[in-house]
């Protein structure tokens, strides 16, 4: 990976990162550092790639979820974070190749 796009991984990461600890589906983050779902953030952002709508992100989200934990936040939480996300992904030229 080129620097430049190690940067941008980097904020991206972050800003992910923001979103998903905003979401906290499993209800961790009061009890557990800042950096909880980052194993579950790098699925999302290797994931996040292949996802050419707002739906397609949604689901991608609960099967990271479902992935990690066994199940997922309740039906519609993660519709609202899917569009964050989504917002995220075309702001990077490397999440649209």
């Amino acid at each position: 990976m080129k620097t430049s796009y190690t940067k941008e991984y980097k904020e991206a990461f972050i800003k992910v990162r923001q979103v998903i600890n905003e979401l906290d589906p499993i209800g961790l983050i009061n009890i557990c550092p800042e950096n909880e779902y980052d194993m579950e953030i790098g699925d999302i952002l290797s994931n996040l790639k292949k996802c050419k709508t707002v739906e397609n992100t949604t689901l991608m989200l609960e099967d990271v979820f479902i992935k990690w934990f066994g199940s997922i936040a309740p039906k519609g939480i993660y519709e609202e974070t899917a569009k964050k996300l989504f917002t995220i992904k075309v702001s990077y030229s490397w999440l649209n190749e």
